[in-house]
């Protein structure tokens, strides 16, 4: 925003504030300087301007001019001696830059006055911006409109915009090209009109209005054309002191072939297949329209998808090839049906075009619908063991396998069955151990599983090398009956090493409690790219990955969770991931600036099933402040400098009355030093750190204002002994004023004045005085 009138401070009239300052602790001098009062004093950046600061170091008069500078808008500053010659000029001691697009509002600044001995004054410069602040749409004086609508229509769409002036001054509005065209980005003869009819000819401070337009599409001028037509309107602004300024109102029309889908409504939303199902919504035009059904053909198409597993689709069967349409309800049925399938949570994805036979266009949209529940099991089998296994002769190894139901019913034994198959004579399979229920209780090559839902167990096999062997593998087969989602089997390569020599094989797995450790298998988990620090500014969001590596030689089942951090921050996209050997993956969080602002520390949590692998990883959450809470930042600032200056004068005139303000000073220079530090924040655009420090300069300031109730009057000191020792000479001098006057005197003539008689002074002064004296003295006694 261009800048307008601003308020500088400077020296009013003849009354001086008297400023001790000192230097520092090397010195032993102090310096007093004499700064006149200031007022308040209006200019415009048009020319340059100029106040006098008269300073009084030592026993020499020096006056400071500053000069405002219109060119780099900056603060110069001129010496002079009291005979008026310049002394000494230095650069722009502070540059004042107020952007075109700043708020208006109350701006502080300061200048720092440094003598070479150290001594030091800061003065702060108070700047009243009354530009105006115009917001488009909660937008700062910016802004992009964006509409969709559908080819094959023609109509006239009407909209308002939002604008704002909360700025200090009134604003005038004009726009020069009220009517204009949108241009298509692919083909330049297709084209919308648009008509702004209303916006406000002026916006006062603090006043809020609409932009009134309406876009015009004609079928012959788009020539129906799938196009993003976009135009620019300018606006002009125009302040009260003849500042003016453009600023563009970007305009974006999409013109698609595209259709809503919405109520979507289903008779059940968990059924038990095989079942017939009721689907009915509602699909409109992006103009609103509903479509009727007239003059069109219409399909329609659904997909569900596995929440767990979503390489697991299922394309359910639809009973009718038309649409059902209801009048009364505005919508369409389909009726469709799923087959013995397995449970758990989908989503249901409906896809629906039609064809306008006239226009020659085909309209097409899409939707999915949340938390569509199977009410059956669904079991997933993870081979944990590799799948490839060399043994010694006579040696032991295990197979493992782990299974999860991700369905919502208990699996079922006897028809949820893992089969394990295998036809080599140098070697011999067997069951070893599960840690769920499983039939039958002696399970040979086939085994029947009963989990709960959202629940794992672990089957292990057994293999027993025979006491030769060959260099070929033979493969043994691992396959599932029910419902699972493993549609192929697991196939294992086994060989048992074939030796001519004594050799001593290695250690054989042993199995206690369950607890399987075999010495063929690797199950290494690693970090390989996780953030340590993620930083997002308030109510915004930040998708983000932590990625991690299979070292081992086994696939792994990966839960991914974070410790330690409010549940609302955050919100984790994948929970569970499979990963194979040496394969990387990644797991996705979303986080949002909905907390406080500040540092939150978390922990990532990845985990195996079994739990026998878990990582762990700190980071930090950083929330930082928003557009808003900037604007709240700068106008504290200020805030805080007014009450400072408040508080300063106070400590003067009290200081001037009697009272000991010294710890009042003392408060007062460290709340300078923070005023600084945020002033340092603020213009280094770290509003993270200046808003953490506003509640301790607040706690401060409120701290400087309860302590003048408190403070103490000089107490006067009386010097009885001076003042006896003076009243007992000045009775001395009396006394003896009165020993040695002249008790007889004549009237001389000549003189014409009364004169003492010399023949009456019989006795010389000091004599008597010597006597009197003696007089004074205390008597001797014998």
């Amino acid at each position: 925003m261009q800048k307008s009138k601003s308020t500088k401070t400077f020296p009013s009239d003849s009354k001086s504030q008297v400023i001790e300052i000192k230097n520092n602790r090397n010195s032993s001098t102090n310096v007093t300087t004499s700064i006149k009062l200031w007022k308040e004093y209006e200019f415009s950046s048009d020319q340059p301007k100029s106040f006098e600061l008269l300073l009084s170091p030592s026993v020499k008069s020096i006056l400071a001019i500053l000069e405002w500078n219109n060119s780099n808008v900056s603060f110069s500053l001129k010496l002079f001696n009291p005979s008026g010659s310049l002394i000494s000029s230095s650069s722009p001691i502070r540059d004042f830059y107020i952007p075109r697009d700043s708020s208006g509002g109350i701006y502080f600044s300061s200048i720092l006055f440094k003598q070479e001995n150290g001594a030091f004054y800061i003065l702060p410069i108070k700047f009243n911006v009354t530009a105006s602040s115009v917001f488009i749409n909660e937008k700062f004086s910016k802004t992009s409109v964006y509409k969709e609508d559908d080819i094959g229509f023609n109509r006239t769409i009407l909209f308002s915009i939002s604008i704002l002036n909360n700025g200090l001054s009134s604003v005038n509005i004009s726009i020069e090209k009220e009517m204009g065209f949108l241009n298509c980005s692919s083909d330049v003869s297709s084209f919308l009109r648009y008509n702004v009819s209303y916006y406000p000819n002026e916006l006062s401070s603090n006043t809020s209005d609409n932009i009134n337009i309406s876009i015009s599409i004609y079928t012959n001028e788009t020539k129906d054309k799938q196009c993003l037509y976009s135009g620019i309107i300018p606006i002009n602004l125009t302040e009260q002191n003849g500042i003016s300024r453009i600023f563009n109102l970007s305009i974006q029309y999409n013109l698609t072939n595209l259709l809503s889908i919405s109520s979507i409504l289903l008779n059940n939303t968990i059924i038990s297949p095989p079942k017939n199902i009721s689907i009915s919504f509602v699909p409109k035009y992006l103009g609103n329209e509903l479509y009727d059904g007239n003059e069109t053909t219409a399909n329609i198409s659904l997909k569900l998808v596995h929440l767990n597993e979503t390489s697991y689709t299922l394309i359910p069967q639809i009973f009718y090839s038309s649409v059902l349409f209801d009048p009364a309800r505005s919508n369409y049925t389909y009726i469709f049906s799923i087959s013995n399938s397995l449970g758990g949570i989908y989503d249901l994805y409906i896809y629906f075009n039609h064809t306008n036979t006239l226009k020659g266009i085909v309209y097409q949209g899409s939707s999915v619908y949340h938390n569509f529940k199977i009410n059956k099991e669904a079991l997933k089998a993870n081979l944990i063991s590799p799948s490839s296994l060399s043994l010694y002769p006579s040696n032991t190894s295990y197979i493992k396998i782990e299974v999860w139901n991700y369905g919502l019913l208990k699996s079922n034994s006897s028809l949820d069955k893992m089969k394990i198959q295998e036809d080599c004579a140098y070697y011999s399979i067997s069951f070893n151990s599960s840690n769920c229920t499983y039939s039958p209780s002696s399970p040979s090559s086939e085994i029947g599983l009963e989990i709960n839902p959202n629940s794992m167990c672990e089957v292990v096999w057994k293999i027993k090398a025979s006491d030769k062997g060959d260099s070929k593998y033979c493969d043994t087969k691992i396959s599932f009956e029910g419902l699972w989602f493993n549609s192929q089997p697991f196939t294992i390569k086994i060989k048992v090493i074939n030796t001519t020599t004594p050799t001593t094989p290695p250690s054989t797995t042993t199995q206690q409690n369950q607890t399987i450790t075999i010495s063929n298998i690797i199950r290494n988990i690693t970090w390989y790219q996780v953030p340590s620090l993620i930083v997002l500014e308030q109510n915004s969001t930040n998708t983000t990955f932590v990625t991690v590596k299979n070292e081992g030689n086994v696939q792994e089942e990966l839960i991914f969770s974070i410790k330690n951090l409010p549940i609302n921050l955050y919100k984790i996209l994948n929970l569970k991931l499979t990963v194979n050997p040496n394969q990387i993956v990644s797991f996705y969080v979303t986080f949002n600036g909905s907390g406080e602002i500040g540092e939150y520390s978390g922990e990532f949590e990845i985990s195996t099933n079994d739990s026998s692998i878990k990582l762990t990883k700190s980071f930090k959450l950083k929330i930082i402040p928003g557009y808003q809470t900037k604007i709240y930042v700068n106008k504290t600032f200020n805030e805080f400098l007014e009450r400072f200056v408040e508080l300063e004068n106070k400590t003067n005139e009290l200081k001037s009355k009697g009272y000991k303000t010294e710890i009042v000073e003392q408060k007062l220079s460290l709340v300078l030093e923070k005023l600084n530090q945020l002033k340092a924040y603020i213009e280094n655009n770290d509003y993270y750190h200046g808003y953490l420090l506003l509640d301790d300069i607040n706690e401060m300031l409120n701290d400087i204002n309860s302590t003048f109730s408190k403070l103490p009057k000089e107490e006067v000191k009386i010097d009885w002994f001076l003042i006896i020792g003076v009243g007992l000479t000045v009775f001395g001098i009396g006394f003896l004023v009165y020993l040695f006057w002249p008790t007889e005197s004549y009237f001389d003539h000549k003189k014409k004045k009364f004169v003492w008689k010399p023949e009456k002074r019989k006795e010389d002064w000091f004599k008597k005085i010597k006597e009197e004296i003696k007089k004074l003295k205390p008597k001797q006694t014998s």
